[in-house]
């Protein structure tokens, strides 16, 4: 089947190997975990509870220590307790981690000195110095992938344990099941249920550059008993989103499947709204996550770096929740990408302005909150649906207008309508994500499924009513990771440098 943004390295020595060794592997996750969280969304949807999905946009194999795994862990169990805190709901914690370690890109290539290097696509696959020896694609990656993501799925589970949480709580882990070599060789039958599970996460999820229903990934998820997700952009149309929830969740059974906008602060009040009354309509029992920053990917000029805008984070997600209760569904919660670190890779809150973000710009990819932008993000979200159901009387329109008249929260972030957003912003197209490329007229740019990507064939067994800013375009941006590293088992550490290098220990 066709495979979008798959390593080119079958022709490498040590590949067929790689995945006889993948394919002998013990299960990372167990069955009976995929199944106490596929009950513990059953429940959450019959409930009105919560999910909170939170982490690296691109994990690191440096950081994959009791240290780093430790703090991540208390940021997404930080952030739960607030949104529970403020909401009076249980909220399950979900992590983009365990797994984390391969990333869709836009372009094959960049350029650096004159030279055309391959993308960085996450250490799954190579590395992020800015070197060709080092950005080329290496099978033997997957197994180190594998044995970090071991490491971090044995600390959350004894986090789990050890913490006696509701069962329902997790932390679960979750990631991008991209790369169909390593994704393939994980997959492994219940002997109890006789069910086929997805054992390299509890919750995979597939990405908007990757879910062509005929595609080798759709199919992948849709053989698997795991809860899934599939991330959707502002130019997914009604009938696509529809194909996906048919052959993800053809029986449609609650607790399956996650359907995760990520379309921008603008785009998803023309885009959505349709998308929602389709799944609707299609008798779907979906769980709906806003994914509010893939969409508000922008490039400053100023210090040369992609970053996101807290308020365009905050208003995508409120815009998202409105369109939500305006269909009478459930908005369920965020998925959103943070750091366990204080680092200044958006702007809002705690990071004043551009000048900022080369404090701590130390990301292998994408801008990720703090965790004190997180919790404003988190704030709002819960502020507003305290205020929904404070004005279950009022109309919608009345609703939302209360709550930007009067602020989110006291102490917290205020909302701010288009024409208060920061100005001079230019939009990136999000490398690392999965959003679509917008040319400078506003159009979109090559949407089919050879646009940009690796091809190769595979075998596996309120409302805010305002106009769009003119600035607020995304327009094809570069990037250049440089700097040093050493691969796992060399004793070495790996140092951040250039424009979007990742940072170490």
């Amino acid at each position: 089947m066709p495979a979008a943004q798959q390593p080119e390295w079958r022709d490498h020595a040590s590949y067929d190997d790689v995945c006889r060794r993948l394919a002998l592997t013990p299960p990372l996750v167990k069955a009976a975990e995929i199944q106490h969280l596929r009950r513990s969304l059953i429940k959450m949807m019959q409930t009105g509870a919560f999910l909170l999905q939170g982490g690296d946009c691109a994990e690191s194999f440096y950081e994959c220590t009791d240290l780093h795994i430790t703090e991540k862990i208390r940021v997404i169990d930080r952030l739960g307790d607030h949104l529970s805190d403020l909401t009076g709901q249980s909220v399950i914690r979900v992590g983009r981690m365990g797994g984390q370690f391969a990333k869709p890109r836009s372009q094959a290539t960049e350029e650096l000195g004159g030279l055309s290097i391959p993308s960085f696509r996450g250490h799954m696959i190579n590395s992020e110095t800015a070197a060709l020896p080092a950005r080329k694609a290496d099978p033997r990656r997957m197994l180190w992938a594998y044995e970090a993501s071991d490491k971090v799925q044995r600390a959350m589970r004894a986090h789990r344990q050890r913490q006696g949480l509701p069962a329902m709580e997790g932390p679960w882990s979750s990631h991008e099941a991209l790369v169909i070599d390593y994704e393939s060789r994980m997959l492994r039958p219940d002997p109890d249920s006789n069910r086929l599970y997805l054992t390299s996460a509890h919750l995979p999820w597939v990405g908007e550059r990757t879910r062509h229903s005929a595609g080798a990934h759709i199919a992948l998820l849709s053989s698997v008993a795991n809860p899934v997700g599939c991330k959707i952009g502002p130019a997914a149309t009604p009938g696509e989103v529809l194909n996906v929830c048919e052959a993800l969740n053809p029986r449609r059974e609650p607790g399956r499947l996650v359907l995760i906008p990520r379309m921008g602060r603008d785009l998803i009040q023309e885009a959505l709204p349709p998308i929602v009354r389709a799944v609707a309509n299609g008798g779907y029992p979906v769980i709906w996550l806003s994914d509010p920053m893939h969409g508000n990917t922008v490039m400053s000029h100023r210090v040369g770096l992609k970053t996101r805008y807290l308020d365009d984070v905050i208003t995508e997600s409120l815009r998202f929740r409105d369109i939500l209760e305006g269909q009478r569904q459930h908005p369920a919660g965020l998925h959103i990408e943070v750091a366990a670190g204080d680092v200044t890779e958006c702007v809002g809150g705690s990071v004043g302005s551009e000048d900022d973000l080369l404090r701590n710009f130390s990301s292998l990819c994408d801008p990720r909150l703090n965790a004190d932008q997180a919790m404003e993000l988190v704030e709002a979200w819960a502020s507003g649906v305290v205020a929904c159901q404070s004005f279950a009387g009022r109309s919608q329109r009345d609703a939302v207008g209360q709550r930007i008249a009067h602020g989110l929260r006291s102490g917290g972030p205020n909302l701010v309508v288009a024409d208060q957003l920061t100005e001079h912003r230019e939009s990136s197209e999000d490398p690392s994500g999965d959003p679509e490329v917008y040319q400078e007229d506003g159009s979109l740019g090559d949407t089919t499924p050879n646009g940009g990507v690796f091809h190769g064939p595979v075998s596996i067994g309120v409302m805010c009513a305002v106009s769009p800013d003119p600035d607020d375009r995304r327009a094809g941006q570069g990037e250049v990771a440089a700097g040093t590293v050493h691969e796992p088992g060399s004793g070495g550490h790996h140092e951040k440098g250039g424009n979007n290098a990742g940072c170490g220990m």
